[in-house]
């Protein structure tokens, strides 16, 4: 099983069973995992490729890359995304 099985196959069996005290559903938990994961490798792609100056470390920039990115969508599917 290559490693990104692997770690979609961790994220489907560390999210709930049912929607959780706070709201938040199976299906937000998946996503928002998945989302964010896949933004915050894309904002190293990004970073790279548009040669932007990072100040600080890359692991930083990319998880407020990705935390932005999130930010953009409506009010309820930002919810859904960073508590999920």
């Amino acid at each position: 099983m290559s490693v990104r099985c692997k770690y979609l196959e961790e994220i489907r069996q560390s999210m709930p069973k049912e929607t959780t005290a706070a709201g938040v559903t199976p299906a937000e938990a998946v996503m928002g995992q998945f989302f964010y994961v896949y933004v915050h490798e894309m904002g190293y792609a990004i970073f790279d490729v548009l040669d932007v100056a990072i100040f600080g470390d890359a692991e930083n920039a990319a998880d407020h890359f990705a935390g932005y990115l999130m930010l953009q969508f409506g009010k309820e599917q930002v919810r859904g995304l960073l508590i999920g």
